[in-house]
C-alpha cells in the first residue's frame, strides 16, 4: 500500500476551465424550461458531465501516464476505469443540481447553496466510489512490471475533498449562474461565466491543495 498527497497544480486551472466551459453552455442551451424543470436539468447535467469528463480524461490519459512517476511516484503503463469516473461525475452533477434546487427553494443564497451542494454531492459520490471499491469497481493502474495498483480513498480524504470542492463551488456557483436571469443571452453568458468560473475555482483549488497542508488529501494505492 502506498499513500500520496493529492496536490492540484496549475494544470488544474485548465482542467476546470475546460470542464465548466464544456458543461455550463450545453446545460444553459439544452432547453428553455431548464430553469423550471429540475429533473430535466439534473438529467442533462448527468449526460453532459459524463460525456465531457470522459473525453477530457481520455485526452489527459497519455499525459498522466507520461508523468505518473512525478505525480504518484510510480511509473505506470496504463489506466483503467475512466468510464467509471465519468459515470460518477455525471452522478455528482445530477446530485448537485437537485440539492441546489432544494436549497434555492429554501432561500439559500448562491454562495451557501454552492458550498453545501458541492459538499454533499462530492461526499456522496466519493462514498459511492468507496462502496464500489469493495465490489471491484475502481481506478486501476498497470505498472511497468507486473504490478497492478487499485486507487482507494481514505475517510479523511473524503471529508477533505468534500470541503475543498465545497469551497470551489462556493466561488463558482454564483459565477456560472450569471446566465439564468438573462435567457436571451444565455449562450454567450454561459461561455463567459464557464471560463471565468472554472479558472477562478481551479486557481483556488490549486492554491489550497498546495499551501494549506490540513486540506491536502491522501490517495491510497493498493497493490493487487
Amino acid at each position: 500500500m502506498q499513500k500520496i498527497s493529492l496536490k492540484f497544480g496549475w494544470r488544474t486551472i485548465i482542467f476546470f476551465l475546460l470542464l465548466e466551459l464544456f458543461t455550463v453552455p450545453p446545460v444553459a442551451m439544452s432547453n428553455s424550461i431548464v430553469i423550471q424543470n429540475i429533473w430535466y436539468m439534473a438529467i442533462m447535467g448527468f449526460i453532459v458531465a459524463l460525456v465531457c469528463v470522459y473525453f477530457l480524461l481520455r485526452i489527459l490519459k497519455a499525459f498522466l501516464i507520461r508523468n505518473s512517476e512525478r505525480i504518484i511516484g510510480v511509473r505506470i503503463s496504463d489506466i483503467y476505469g475512466i468510464w467509471y469516473i465519468a459515470l460518477l461525475a455525471g452522478i455528482l452533477l445530477m446530485i448537485m443540481f437537485v440539492v441546489q434546487d432544494f436549497l434555492f427553494a429554501h432561500n439559500f443564497n448562491d454562495f451557501s447553496a454552492g458550498f453545501f451542494s458541492a459538499f454533499f454531492s462530492v461526499g456522496g459520490t466519493l462514498l459511492i466510489y468507496k462502496l464500489g471499491f469493495y465490489c471491484g469497481l475502481n481506478i486501476s493502474l498497470n505498472g511497468l512490471n507486473t504490478s497492478k495498483y487499485q486507487l482507494d480513498i481514505g475517510w479523511g480524504a473524503v471529508l477533505k475533498l468534500s470541503l475543498l470542492f465545497g469551497i470551489y463551488e462556493l466561488i463558482v456557483c454564483p459565477i456560472t449562474g450569471l446566465w439564468i436571469p438573462y435567457p436571451e443571452h444565455r449562450f454567450s453568458l454561459a461561455v463567459i461565466s464557464g471560463i471565468v468560473g472554472g479558472a477562478t475555482g481551479g486557481a483556488l483549488v490549486a492554491f489550497i491543495s498546495s499551501f494549506v497542508k490540513p486540506m491536502q488529501a491522501e490517495l491510497i494505492f493498493k497493490i493487487k
